[in-house]
């Protein structure tokens, strides 16, 4: 009977952490059987679960078990359903990662890839003690970029062999052969310049900074179209800060997409304005399909792209250097290939999902194996 890992998320929506798992887990087939427990409820990644992946949906305890008010019943639905091994997630959850050390219901994994605005400029003193705390005893911690890396052994003392840097990967083919079948989710014309956002519309993606670079970029240039894939409680005031702009007729929220690929083949220019992020799936996919990137110099973007695209990651809060590169961008589409080009060429070569895939399973091996020792 293959291991069954039980994963704990703050929220299975679509977003990059869940597609990370999701791509893993697919790619892992039928060596691991995975019970997912989405803390929120909301588990809309499932779509990107394949059928013959063996996986099932739990639901949470009473009220999420969120907090450590909330340790017994954590402690009891981990004893219910003694997995071989538990993976947690984000800081939404990392209580189940502490009460499962003081607990020793299985061997632990946590995940990290960022933090929320509330971090996006500096740690919590708070959170980095309980960090501290929650990971020692054998958890390993498994981060998908340098920064966080250097973050975790600075900040949290976790280093050596407790310490597992696996960035994320993806199968171009794939992708590929995705984009020629699923819908864009929006109508764009041939001469358009059509730049586009694939994230959750939540604060710390910081799209209204987007919107005022895309009104700068476009000057009211009627070809330009900026199209918004996601959705979350932001909507609302994009839609007006869109309109207050003057591109309100010129922006396109489509909303949250199954599969985004079809979108992003659509585009000319893919654009991410966040306050914080690490190694962002949108821009592996955006490479994946030969598109270049207009971002912020957040995590590790600016080392993920190629170097003829490094010139139009800018510092964070550099709006009229961001606001100048998508112009040159949306302006010379010879430039949109060749940076495109190189991108897809540079996540051929460094970011394969083959690396990825044999990296956890690897991990979820060795952590699943301690099982016997407990």
């Amino acid at each position: 009977m293959p291991p069954r890992l039980l994963h704990v998320f703050p929220t299975f929506a679509i977003g990059g952490m869940q597609t990370q798992f999701a791509t893993v887990a697919n790619a892992l087939g039928g060596a691991f059987r995975h019970a997912i427990v989405a803390l929120d409820g909301r588990t809309q990644c499932r779509a990107k679960l394949d059928p013959g992946t063996p996986h099932e949906f739990l639901d949470p305890p009473p009220g999420g078990a969120s907090g450590l008010a909330a340790a017994p019943a954590i402690m009891r639905f981990l004893r219910r359903h003694a997995p071989d091994a538990i993976a947690t997630y984000n800081w939404g959850a990392i209580e189940w990662c502490f009460v499962n050390r003081l607990a020793g219901a299985a061997p632990g994994i946590h995940a990290e890839h960022g933090f929320g605005p509330d971090e996006a400029d500096r740690l919590l003193m708070r959170r980095n003690l309980f960090r501290r705390v929650a990971l020692s005893g054998g958890t390993t911690l498994v981060v998908p970029s340098l920064t966080l890396k250097q973050v975790a052994h600075r900040q949290w003392g976790v280093g050596g062999h407790a310490l597992r840097l696996i960035p994320n990967g993806i199968d171009i083919a794939a992708m590929e052969s995705r984009a020629r079948s699923a819908a864009p989710g929006f109508a764009r014309v041939a001469t358009e310049i059509v730049v586009g956002s694939v994230a959750p519309l939540v604060a710390v993606k910081n799209h209204t900074r987007l919107l005022r670079i895309f009104a700068t970029a476009s000057n009211g240039d009627p070809r330009w179209h900026l199209v918004l894939v996601g959705d979350g409680p932001e909507r609302p005031s994009l839609e007006a800060a869109a309109r207050r702009l003057g591109i309100g007729a010129r922006t396109s929220f489509v909303g949250s997409l199954d599969d985004p690929a079809g979108a992003i083949a659509a585009i000319d220019i893919l654009a991410t304005t966040s306050h914080t992020e690490q190694m962002p799936y949108c821009v592996l996919e955006a490479m994946a399909l030969a598109k270049p990137v207009v971002a912020g110099a957040v995590g590790d973007i600016a080392a993920m792209v190629a170097r003829e695209n490094q010139p139009f990651v800018r510092p964070r809060d550099d709006e009229a250097g961001l606001a100048l590169g998508l112009r040159r961008l949306g302006d010379d589409a010879a430039l949109r290939r060749r940076v495109g080009d190189a991108n897809r060429a540079r996540c051929a070569t460094a970011y394969g999902e083959d690396r990825m895939r044999d990296a956890f399973r690897s991990l979820y091996e060795e952590v699943a194996g301690r099982r016997a020792y407990l």
